[in-house]
């Protein structure tokens, strides 16, 4: 079930949704069909194809899909504070310490070794 927007993306707007089965927040990404080149469909579905592989820890969890005649939604886990791009937003909190940068480095160059 969709709920407030949240925020907007390059193809679409994303919105905090409701899991009915569950009752879990999600973030949805509502892409509109219509007049949507067929490229830039490709490029959407190529990203779905992505996020279905990624897992980890410091990335948003794929959940699945849904398409309509008119939109495509992209179920993925809600993250209450959003991304790292919004929060280094310079009107949010303004500069950070070298020792959050740090931290926050830390966990994007964090990665498992597959054995």
């Amino acid at each position: 079930m969709l709920g407030d927007e949240i925020g907007k993306g390059a193809y679409g707007r994303v919105f905090k949704g409701l899991d009915l089965e569950n009752g879990h927040f999600v973030a949805i990404k509502q892409v509109s069909l219509e007049n949507i080149a067929q490229e830039d469909l490709n490029v959407i579905m190529q990203e779905i194809d992505l996020l279905k592989n990624l897992n980890h820890k410091n990335i948003v969890k794929y959940l699945g899909y849904s398409k309509t005649e008119s939109h495509l939604h992209i179920i993925l886990e809600y993250v209450e504070n959003g991304s790292l791009a919004n929060i280094i937003k310079p009107n949010n909190f303004g500069p950070f310490p070298e020792s959050l940068v740090a931290v926050y480095i830390g966990q994007v160059c964090r990665c498992k070794t597959i054995h």
